[in-house]
């Protein structure tokens, strides 16, 4: 850690990025139980992902920032990051109120309020004193996040026992997390996203590089070395591209921060990383590919060897190198060249794939639309090994379909490309022994069978094209809906959680996701250009920070801050990162890190006093209103479970769920539901006007499950079809591409039919047609048109029937109670 100089008595120091008149003194002790501590709360708050943990974050937050210590030092780091930041969280908070979605945005602000906290505990309580002890919980907390996501590859001991842990304290998602988390040749880890734990651990080995070059005694640089060797090798078994790219692109640019005396050592560091890494990361991988629990054993000699070649040759050969530019250019060049061939013989060399039961060879290659195509090459009996060819379009790859062109036995294989597509993937298949020694297309295009140095599943990552398949389509999809909803509401947004309600009603056809995929874009449509302003003063006056103190003095850790600052911004412009709980604690903590490493206090007039003591203030009292608007809403929802209505009146009901409802500032829907049912059932003018205006606040939402509540339980009881059929068309903008949606709506229709007579005919049948015109314009948009099911589409035949007919409404009563006869039958 880093200490201060000492001073002669009757000089009072300087604070270094903490409010004045504060003096910072050495407080050893203090510095390792808050370390340890904020470490204990980073690990808990990026693992028990629950609201009740978010409940005593918030409150441990609060309670530790006491003092007038922790708010004199948060006042005087009152910068443009920290008001951004402050600023960021409160126009969130009001988010999640103004939005129709507030079950979602519910969990999206317990996430933040986790997050949040721990930020705000950071600014009160770290110092610059402890920064390198900070990161190096930090560090620990990945390591061990990352030995857990490697041992979930195999369901492994250590996994288990965590899960079992998590579930204890109110976490059971882990338990419910498939078998292998396993997919795609990658390692989901244990939040079951292989993207979200690559950009995690990539952080994490970005900090442990920068622990291992500052570590001062042997064992600071083991254990750095290690928990590194843990994070790297969890890093590679994500076997996440995205990941992979971003982090590549932020090594060159650590290596240009880092400054010219450091780059050699920094280098040879990186060159360690690497072999160790892809060592022990390929070894770990093939192990937990077939289930073995020494998968995750083998990731721990990957920080030893690491630790062994930094100290053995790192440091000496750094000395070398640091002074001689040329010469780290020309070993640089060397060992590029000597990887791009080893990367060539990698996927050059081949030999014979054996069949097993298990093992399928899939492979692609390119083709020419339109071509017809046969396979030749040595193989054991060509009757007995089968093989499937097949493809898809963008569209068909977005919707996660395919279309079969050839499957059979591999001797008489035979198939033509469609038009539009460019790869044909295929699958090979034989009795346990049988060998594939060569397979060429009739075009002389080799399908390499089994890579000498490469395990298989690493290879089947790299059989579609980057930027064909679904991964890639669907994140350019989900920049162009999330634009579309922005432009609704540019300047507020829809709200907190809004993204996951309203894409349905924007979107060509029908995909189910929670977040855009890029977090600018996620924040622009769910707090607008406000929102947009205050994360932006977070992100670009932290990197403003670190960049100043890097052109003043040579500082590794603004360096390897700025380098992290790079990668999670990198990635969140293509993943969900920023918005998982997870990643936000850690890249919260991460930025605020360089308002405690490289902040400097303002100068102390007025106004910034002023606006110091109402930064404070606002701190405090947004931790206080979100603890209770969450915990209020927890509460009313445990009651309402738990709800027993013996001996109960009409009238002690209403009641009840009145108290639900002001207390429950999210998921109110239920409650007015209730109040609405019931207060239409007992009758009397006021409660008539109580069930009014519990339609209206829902029916204002425009979310399809209120409206349909509303449509079900208002006005289907008052026989008005026309308010019935009105909001059940609104409801339906909302799950526009949802098949499942129309459908519901349709089934609706039928039961309200039930509930009608002959009289009622005319207003029936002109609402049923409005929804079908509605579908039809859907459609007409939809590069996947809705379909209804057989129920629901002979009722919408038999209504077209009663207006091109023209029948009149006895008929029409006789016809549609026909065919809901015949559905019953």
């Amino acid at each position: 850690m880093k200490r201060k100089k000492t001073v002669p008595a009757e000089v009072v120091p300087k604070p270094v990025n903490d409010a004045a008149p504060v003096p910072e003194k050495d407080h050893p002790l203090y510095d390792r139980l808050f370390v340890v501590g904020f470490a204990v709360l980073l690990f808990f708050a990026m693992t028990v992902q629950t609201v009740p943990m978010s409940l005593i974050l918030a409150a441990v937050a609060l309670a530790l920032s006491f003092g007038r210590g922790g708010y004199a030092r948060f006042r005087g780091r009152l910068g443009i990051p920290v008001l951004g930041f402050l600023a960021f969280l409160i126009l969130c908070g009001a988010a999640s109120l103004y939005t129709s979605f507030g079950a979602y945005a519910y969990g999206e602000y317990a996430k933040l309020l986790a997050s949040g906290a721990l930020g705000l505990l950071l600014l009160a309580r770290g110092r610059e004193q402890n920064a390198g002890g900070l990161l190096f919980g930090f560090s620990a907390v990945c390591g061990v996040i990352g030995l857990l996501c490697i041992d979930a590859g195999c369901r492994g001991p250590l996994f288990r026992g965590f899960a079992s842990f998590m579930e204890g304290l109110g976490d059971a998602a882990y338990q419910s997390l498939d078998q292998a988390t396993y997919t795609g040749a990658r390692f989901d880890g244990i939040y079951n996203d292989a993207n979200l734990t690559g950009s995690l651990m990539a952080l994490a080995v970005l900090v442990g590089l920068y622990l291992i070059r500052t570590g001062r005694k042997p064992w600071e640089r083991f254990a750095a070395c290690f928990l590194t060797g843990l994070s790297a090798v969890a890093f590679f078994t994500a076997m996440s591209r995205g990941a992979i790219l971003c982090f590549g692109a932020t090594v060159l640019c650590y290596l240009l921060f880092v400054g010219k005396g450091q780059r050699g050592q920094l280098f040879l560091l990186l060159f360690f990383t690497a072999l160790s890494m892809g060592a022990f990361g390929l070894l770990s991988m093939t192990l937990l590919s077939s289930g073995s629990v020494l998968g995750t054993l083998a990731a721990l000699p990957c920080g030893l060897v690491l630790w062994g070649l930094y100290e053995g040759l790192g440091q000496k050969a750094a000395e070398v190198l640091n002074g001689h530019p040329r010469l780290i250019a020309g070993i640089a060049t060397g060992l590029v060249v000597l990887c791009a061939a080893g990367t060539v013989a990698a996927f050059t060399l081949t030999e014979p794939f054996v069949c097993t039961e298990e093992n399928v060879l899939y492979r692609g290659a390119d083709v020419t639309s339109g071509e017809t195509y046969t396979i030749t090459g040595d193989w054991d009996n060509g009757d007995e090994i089968t093989l499937m060819a097949y493809g898809s379009t963008q569209a068909q790859e977005m919707e996660n379909r395919t279309e079969t062109y050839y499957s059979g036995p591999l001797s008489e294989a035979s198939f033509t490309v469609p038009e539009g597509i460019t790869r044909v993937l295929f699958q090979f298949r034989g009795p346990e022994g049988t060998q594939i020694r060569s397979l060429s297309l009739s075009d002389g295009t080799k399908i390499p069978t089994s890579y000498t140095l490469l395990p298989e599943n690493l290879v089947s990552r790299f059989q579609k094209n980057l930027f064909q398949d679904r991964s890639f389509l669907l994140r350019v999809q989900y920049l162009k809906d999330g634009w579309t909803l922005f432009t609704q509401s540019p300047l507020t947004g829809h709200g907190l959680g809004a993204t996951e309600g309203l894409l349905t009603s924007v979107q060509p056809f029908f995909y189910q996701s929670l977040y855009l995929h890029n977090h600018i874009l996620q924040v622009m449509d769910e707090t607008g250009l406000l929102g947009l302003a205050a994360f932006l003063a977070l992100m670009l006056g932290a990197a403003w920070l670190l960049v100043r103190r890097l052109r003043t003095q040579q500082d590794g850790m603004a360096a390897v801050l700025l380098a992290c600052w790079v990668m999670m911004n990198l990635h969140g412009l293509m993943e969900i990162s920023f918005s998982v709980r997870m990643f936000q604690c850690a890249a919260f903590f991460l930025v605020l890190m360089s308002v405690v490493s490289c902040g400097e206090p303002a100068e102390g007039r007025s106004g910034v006093r002023i606006l110091r003591v109402v930064g404070t203030l606002a701190a405090a009292l947004w931790l206080v209103v979100s603890f209770a608007m969450l915990l209020g809403s927890q509460m009313a929802q445990a009651q309402f479970r738990d709800f027993d209505t013996t001996d109960m009146t009409r009238s002690e009901f209403l009641d009840s769920m009145e108290k639900l409802d002001r207390m429950d500032a999210y998921t109110d829907q239920d409650y007015k539901v209730n109040r609405m049912v019931n207060a239409l059932q007992e009758g009397g003018s006021l409660n008539l006007g109580v069930a009014s205006r519990c339609a209206r606040e829902l029916r204002e939402t425009g979310d399809f499950d209120a409206c349909y509540k509303v449509a079900a339980y208002y006005y289907l009881p008052l026989q008005d079809l026309s308010g019935f059929f009105e909001i059940m068309q609104e409801g339906l903008a909302q799950e526009r591409s949802n098949a499942d949606a129309w459908n519901s709506a349709f089934d609706l229709y039928g039961q309200a039919f039930a509930q009608l007579d002959e009289s009622q005919m005319d207003a029936f049948v002109a609402g049923v047609l409005a929804t079908m015109e509605q579908m039809e314009q859907a459609n007409e948009y939809l590069l996947v048109p809705v379909a209804l099911d057989e129920a629901n589409q002979a009722l919408a035949d038999s209504v077209t029937t009663v207006e091109t007919e023209d029948l009149d409404a006895s008929a029409a009563y006789a016809l549609l109670s026909a065919v809901f006869a015949g559905q019953q039958e």
